[in-house]
């Protein structure tokens, strides 16, 4: 995307094997429940179904901060994950928060870590307030989830005390 080659190199982080990486957890308050990245079954759906990210539950209107400086490609509803952001980190790294009850944030904003995307909800298909969250890596022609786990373990040990209202989470280069 070409809003990625404007982003500056020192905020397009590479992730490498082996090198660990400061991620800021992206709820203002800790999960009170995790629902796992990873394959699983579908009653309504009758079938196997893979789950590409973390559900994170917490009350409505918890304030969702971006994990890592990026600049917004997304903020809209999706089908099914319902009103939707997802930032551009740069080197073919992107994340996406999902079943958002609000946004201020609008394609091309550039935001700082621990930065006010939106507010917990439950819109598109969600049974109860919580952010669906994905860490995505590009292969390809295409965006892979990866398993979030370790990089939220990690990030639960770096929650802000005070995260910026949503009023002031939109940040113009």
């Amino acid at each position: 995307m070409g809003i990625t080659a404007a982003m500056p190199d020192s905020l397009a982080w590479p992730l490498r094997p082996g090198q660990p990486i400061s991620v800021v957890y992206p709820l203002a308050v800790k999960a009170s429940e995790v629902d796992p990245y990873g394959w699983r079954y579908s009653s309504s759906r009758r079938a196997w179904r893979m789950h590409a990210g973390q559900d994170l539950v917490a009350p409505a209107g918890t304030p969702v901060l971006a994990m890592l400086p990026g600049r917004v490609v997304l903020a809209e509803p999706i089908d099914g994950y319902g009103l939707t952001v997802v930032l551009d980190h740069g080197r073919g790294w992107q994340s996406l928060y999902a079943h958002l009850q609000q946004t201020n944030v609008r394609p091309g904003d550039f935001l700082t870590a621990a930065s006010t995307l939106g507010l917990v909800g439950q819109s598109g298909r969600a049974s109860g307030p919580h952010l669906h969250v994905e860490l995505r890596q590009r292969q390809g022609e295409q965006m892979l989830a990866l398993d979030t786990t370790p990089v939220l373990d990690q990030a639960t040990r770096l929650l802000p005390i005070a995260p910026p209202p949503l009023a002031e989470a939109r940040l113009q280069p």
